[in-house]
C-alpha cells in the first residue's frame, strides 16, 4: 500500500494544513443588527421594570413637583384651585389614582385564584400525606411570618417618629344640617321650584330630605370617614372576625381576611370535590384535571394583567409623586425640616433591611437549629444556598427563582423527595416572611408619615399583627403586590383611603422588594429542609 493510499480512512479525505476550512456560518449584516437590537430593546425594557425605571419615574415626579412649586407659577395655581373646587390638584393626582383603583381591582382577584389553586392542589392530591404536609407548611410558614411582623411592628414603632410627616386634614363637608331643637323651631328644607335651599318653621324632628327621584346633594365621595369604635372588641370583630358568608363580596374592596378565608375555603372545597372521583372513570379523572387547568389558566391570566399595569408604574410615579408636593401635604426639597419625605423613605428603607437581616441571620437560623434538634448547620446551609439566593435577589420574583432555587438545594442536599419539592412549590406561595414585613411596616408609614399617629392606638397595633400575618398570604408573586394588601389593611383600621404617603413607598420598593424576595425564598427553603429532616 502507498503511504498516500494509507492516509485515507473510510471515506474521509486527508487533512492538510493548508486545506479549506470552512467558515462559521454567515449571518447578513441586517440579521445581526436586528438581533443586536432585540437585545437592546430587552435590557432595557427590563430597565423600565426595575429598579431604573422606578427611580427615573419619581425623578420626573420630582421634577414636575419643583416646576409646580416654584413662587413664579405656584401662587396662581394655587389661587386658581381655590376658585374651582382644586381642578389643577385633582387633574395631577388623578392619574396616581387610577394606577392604585386599577391595581387593587385586578390584583384581589389574582391573589383569591392563587390561594385557590394552591389549596385545591393539596386538597385534591393523590398521594397519601400530603394534605397533612401541606397543612404543616402553611402553619410553619404563618409562624414564620408572625414572628418577623412582631419585629417590624416593634422597631417600627420605636423609629416612627423619623417616619412623621404633616398632620392628616379631615375636609369639613360643604352642607351641614342641624336637626331642630327646643331652643328653635325652624330648619333647612329644599325648595324644587327655585332649587334652593330656604328656612322654615317646623315642628318636626324627623323629616325627609329630597325624594326617591331626585337627591338635591350627593355626599362626595372624596370626604374622609374615620372609624370609630366604642370599644375594642368592636374594633376587632369589625376588623377580623366579621367573614360571614355576606361578607366576602368585600374582599374585592378591603377586607383581606375575608379574601384569605374566603380564598382556602373554595380550594379545600374544590379538591374535596375532585378527590370524590378519583376512583372513578378516566372521565372523572380528566374532570378533575380540566377544573385544576381551568384555576391555573385563571391565575396565569391575573398575572399577566397584574404584570400589564405594573408596567405603568413609572408612568404613575410621576402622579403620585408630584401630586402631593403640589398639594402640600409633602416637603421634599427642604432637608432642613424633620418632615422631608425623602429623609423619611430613607429611614424606612434602613430599618426594613436591618429587621430583615436580623431575621435572616438570627431568627431563621436559630429555628433551623431548634427544629432540626441540632442536626442542621444553617449557616452553612446559607453559604451553600447562596447562588440561589442571590439570583433570588437579582430576579426580585420568588416565581422565577423557584427552579433554581430547587436546583440548588437539590446539589447541596441531595435528591430532594417529592415531599420537599411540593413543600418548596407551596412555600413559594405561603411562605412570604418578606411580605409580612413589607405589610406591617407599611402601614406603620401609612399612620406617621400620613400625620395619623395620633389614632395609632395599643388596639390597633395589635391588630395589625394580626392582619400583616395574614394578608402576607394574600401578597401577590408580582411587582408592587404587597402595595394592594397595605392599601387594605390600612382601610380596615381606620375606614380610610390611604394617605398621599402611600406614593413614597413606591420608591423603596426598588429597594425593598429584591430584599423582601430574598427573605421569602430563605424562609422557604428553612421550612423544606426542616420538614425533609422530619420524614
Amino acid at each position: 500500500m502507498r503511504p498516500s493510499q494509507s492516509s485515507h480512512v473510510a471515506g474521509m479525505e486527508p487533512h492538510h494544513p493548508d486545506a479549506y476550512e470552512p467558515s462559521p456560518p454567515y449571518i447578513p449584516l441586517t440579521t445581526r443588527g436586528k438581533k443586536s437590537l432585540s437585545e437592546t430593546k430587552a435590557r432595557l425594557v427590563n430597565m423600565y421594570r426595575g429598579a431604573p425605571g422606578t427611580l427615573l419615574g419619581a425623578g420626573m415626579g420630582l421634577v414636575v413637583g419643583y416646576l409646580v412649586t416654584l413662587d413664579a407659577v405656584y401662587p396662581t395655581m394655587r389661587a386658581y384651585d381655590a376658585r374651582s373646587n382644586r381642578a389643577i390638584e385633582r387633574i395631577m393626582l388623578e392619574p396616581g389614582r387610577a394606577y392604585l383603583r386599577a391595581l387593587t381591582c385586578v390584583a384581589l382577584p389574582f391573589a383569591f385564584l392563587n390561594l385557590t389553586l394552591v389549596a385545591a392542589d393539596i386538597a385534591s392530591s393523590r398521594t397519601p400525606g400530603v394534605a397533612k404536609l401541606g397543612v404543616r407548611v402553611g402553619l410553619m410558614s404563618l409562624a414564620m411570618s408572625f414572628a418577623i411582623v412582631v419585629q417590624g411592628v416593634y422597631v417600627g414603632s420605636l423609629v416612627a417618629p423619623t417616619f412623621e410627616g404633616s398632620r392628616y386634614n379631615f375636609r369639613a363637608p360643604a352642607v351641614s344640617l342641624e336637626c331642630p331643637t327646643t331652643s328653635t323651631k325652624t330648619s333647612l328644607f329644599f325648595d324644587p321650584v327655585r332649587q334652593i335651599m330656604t328656612c322654615h318653621a317646623t315642628n318636626q324632628t324627623v323629616f325627609s330630605f329630597g325624594s326617591d327621584e331626585f337627591a338635591p346633594y350627593a355626599i362626595d365621595p372624596s370626604v374622609n370617614r374615620l372609624a370609630r369604635y366604642t370599644s375594642t372588641i368592636q374594633e376587632v370583630i369589625a376588623a377580623v372576625l366579621e367573614i360571614t358568608p355576606t361578607r366576602f363580596v368585600e374582599a374585592t374592596n378591603t377586607n383581606v381576611v375575608a379574601l384569605v378565608v374566603g380564598a382556602l375555603a373554595t380550594g379545600v372545597a374544590i379538591g374535596a370535590h375532585l378527590t370524590q372521583f378519583k376512583s372513578l372513570s378516566s372521565d372523572s379523572a380528566a374532570g378533575n384535571i380540566t377544573v385544576l387547568a381551568a384555576l391555573r389558566e385563571l391565575v396565569s391570566v391575573f398575572q399577566i394583567m397584574t404584570s400589564w399595569i405594573a408596567m405603568t408604574t413609572p408612568l404613575a410615579l410621576i402622579s403620585l409623586v408630584a401630586g402631593p408636593i403640589y398639594a402640600g401635604t409633602h416637603n421634599v426639597f427642604d432637608f432642613t425640616k424633620p418632615t422631608n419625605g425623602l429623609i423619611g423613605v430613607c429611614w424606612y428603607v434602613l430599618v426594613f433591611v436591618g429587621v430583615a437581616a436580623v431575621h435572616a441571620v438570627v431568627v431563621l437560623p436559630v429555628v433551623a437549629v431548634v427544629g432540626s434538634r441540632g442536626r442542621l448547620s444553617p449557616l452553612r446551609f446559607l453559604w451553600h444556598m447562596r447562588d440561589a439566593l442571590i439570583y433570588a435577589l437579582h430576579t426580585s420574583s420568588s416565581r422565577k427563582s423557584l427552579h433554581v432555587l430547587l436546583s440548588t438545594f437539590e446539589r447541596t442536599v441531595g435528591q430532594p423527595t417529592a415531599k420537599t419539592r411540593f413543600a418548596i412549590g407551596t412555600g413559594a406561595t405561603l411562605n412570604k416572611n418578606g411580605g409580612a414585613l413589607y405589610v406591617s411596616l407599611s402601614v406603620i408609614w401609612l399612620f406617621s408619615n400620613g400625620g395619623l399617629q395620633t389614632i395609632f392606638s395599643p388596639t390597633k397595633v395589635a391588630l395589625l399583627v394580626v392582619l400583616a400575618t395574614v394578608g402576607s398570604l394574600a401578597v401577590t408573586p408580582v411587582r408592587n403586590g404587597g402595595m394592594v394588601v397595605v392599601i387594605c389593611v390600612f382601610a380596615m383600621l381606620t375606614g380610610l383611603a390611604p394617605p398621599y404617603a402611600i406614593s413614597f413607598l413606591f420608591v423603596a420598593e426598588c429597594i425593598v422588594d429584591p430584599v423582601a424576595t430574598v427573605l421569602n425564598a430563605w424562609g422557604n427553603i428553612i421550612v423544606a429542609r426542616l420538614l425533609g429532616e422530619a420524614s
